[in-house]
């Protein structure tokens, strides 16, 4: 053991590995030797190795847990997520008080997304060994995981002034907590201080940028995104942050670039192609999609995103049956798979299917991972959106008893409230929201997006007036407040909207508010004139453009509303948006 010894202090692992081998050749019986080998290849991943070894230990004895936590690390190192679990419970059932098996346990929790149960484990372990700093800090994963960012940032506090974040991946992880309650700035100031480490630099400048974007510097945010997702290695958070900022500014080639770029780096990987596939369809081109779609699938055959990327297509080409047999064909294989049910019912809803199946398809979902959110909102959503008030409403009780703290839940709570004319206990429910994160501006936000696309205005409105009180300068929450408030006919709609124009003047969204709720008041011209501008400098935004062709029309130039049209019919690819310009070029 002593030559093993000295190499591990040389820091040659290799070396030592060597000389541990030697050991346990000499003598295969002794297990300390044993031990310290599997625990160096485990180390080094090489975890078939590992178990070669751990099974000889395994002969020699019967009734040592070394061997079940050693089963356990290698089965989450090879994602067995289900053995990692059953030999971490089965260390614990003997020794409840052994802090490693609970740190462990809580890993395989957090792996399994069930954080929840990351959280009781975690939890026992601090109160047993307070100043354990690898179970605190998986504790703050886990709040941020379950949306509780701000007993995540409680939990934190311990760290940061024990080590004051000299620590780079602490400070990472103190940005992510601080991001997550709304406070931007200070995030800011520790991905600058971890970015002056080589280890975390690159996904520090990615948050960086991802925050400049989200300020209003676009320009700032995409040019520090593309000095990261330049170098071969960046992080995978630098190409998708940047290609989604392309995205959003309507920079279709641009992200396509990025893409492809992305795909050169990362070819063995589904992501790359799915997220390549996804650019094409943004720019309509319907067979590269596919093709790109179909190449994820090679790499992965039950790649989700590109199996709802190729029903989506199929959708939009007129074969709703495709597009289910793909999700078919995947539930079959993996029945307890939720997000394969969850894009399943999602296709069905797309095509029409009766409430009853859609609504067994959820059922399934949801009985599989109990505590988790999505399926349960999405069985609410669904109840919600086919009128079955009571419904909906026995749903979201389930939920929120089981997941009392979940922001989504408490929110589809209140709307099924809402919805079932329980309109104080709805008023109650989103008070009770508000009190469980109160300085959560990004929860919030969130919340008033889900609103807007539910179409339920008045919440949205309430929720975007909380994120603007916070930030004033924020064009994109503005901008969304005036929106709801003009279908909600607030009259102060204008207003909103032009505030977020004077502060993003060449942002094409905020213009094409601000002259569609100036047309709808009666103010043609001025209308008129701001969306003419959102039209050039969003020349693909085939909503945009029709927004300007229906203002032109009102102000009596059809010959260039003929035009706009005849130009949006020959570009659509979907029925319904082809089905209502056809309708108002009739009626010209």
């Amino acid at each position: 053991m002593l030559v093993a010894d000295l190499h591990a202090l040389d820091a040659n692992d290799g070396a030592s590995i060597v000389a541990l081998e030697h050991a346990v050749s000499a003598d295969g019986g002794h297990l300390p030797a044993r031990y310290a080998l599997i625990a160096m290849l485990i180390g080094e991943q090489r975890f078939d190795a590992a178990i070669t070894h751990l099974e000889q230990a395994r002969k020699r004895t019967k009734h040592d847990l070394r061997i079940d936590y050693f089963d356990a690390v290698i089965a989450l190192g090879k994602d067995d997520l289900l053995r990692a679990r059953e030999s971490s419970q089965r260390i614990l059932k003997y020794s409840p008080e052994h802090v490693p098996s609970l740190v462990l346990a809580a890993a395989v929790e957090l792996r399994a997304r069930q954080p929840a149960a990351a959280e009781t484990h975690l939890r026992a372990a601090l109160a047993l060994a307070p100043q354990h700093a690898g179970a605190r800090r998986m504790l703050v994963r886990a709040y941020l995981i379950s949306n509780l960012p701000a007993k995540a940032l409680e939990a934190l506090q311990p760290l940061l002034i024990a080590d004051n974040a000299s620590d780079p991946t602490l400070a990472m992880l103190a940005g992510e907590a601080l991001l997550a309650n709304g406070d931007v700035r200070e995030a800011a100031n520790y991905y600058t201080a971890a970015a002056e480490s080589a280890a975390t630099k690159p996904v520090a400048q990615t948050r960086l940028g991802q925050i400049a974007m989200a300020a209003g510097d676009t320009q700032a945010g995409l040019k520090q995104l593309e000095q990261v997702a330049a170098a071969d290695d960046a992080p995978i958070q630098a190409d998708l942050a940047l290609i989604a900022g392309y995205l959003r500014g309507d920079q279709l080639d641009r992200a396509l670039q990025a893409a492809q770029r992305f795909v050169k780096k990362q070819p063995n990987r589904p992501l790359p192609f799915q997220l390549l596939g996804s650019v094409y369809a943004a720019k309509n081109d319907s067979l590269s999609a596919r093709a790109q779609f179909l190449k994820a699938l090679e790499v992965s055959s039950t790649y989700l995103p590109a199996v709802a990327g190729l029903a989506s297509l199929d959708i939009s080409a007129g074969e709703p049956a495709e597009a289910q047999r793909r999700f078919d064909a995947i539930v079959a294989k993996e029945p307890n798979n939720e997000q394969a049910l969850l894009g399943l019912a999602d296709v069905m809803i797309k095509t029409g299917a009766q409430a009853s199946v859609i609504t067994e398809t959820l059922q399934r979902a949801n009985r599989v991972n109990p505590q988790l959110s999505d399926a349960r909102v999405a069985l609410i959503m669904h109840h919600l959106r086919v009128e079955q008030a009571s419904l909906a409403l026995a749903a979201a009780q389930e939920a929120a008893a089981a997941l009392p703290n979940d922001p989504r839940i408490l929110y589809a709570l209140a709307q099924s409230q809402e919805a079932d004319g329980q309109t104080q206990q709805a008023i109650q429910t989103f008070n009770r929201l508000a009190t469980l994160e109160p300085q959560s501006k990004l929860l919030t936000a969130r919340l008033a997006e889900e609103a807007l696309r539910a179409g339920n205005m008045r919440s949205a409105m309430a929720l975007y007036r909380s994120v603007v009180k916070q930030e004033p300068e924020n064009y994109v929450a503005l901008n969304n407040l005036a929106w709801a408030a003009g279908h909600a006919g607030d009259p102060k709609a204008v207003e909103y909207a032009q505030r977020a124009v004077k502060i993003a003047p060449e942002d094409a969204a905020t213009l094409d508010t601000l002259g569609s709720l100036l047309v709808a008041r009666g103010d043609i011209e001025h209308g008129v004139g701001y969306l003419r501008k959102a039209r050039e400098l969003a020349p693909k935004r085939s909503d945009i453009r029709l927004n300007y062709a229906k203002a032109l029309i009102k102000a009596g130039r059809k010959s260039v509303a003929r035009s706009e049209l005849e130009h949006l019919r020959s570009a659509a690819k979907d029925p319904a948006g082809k089905a209502e310009i056809a309708t108002i070029l009739k009626g010209l």
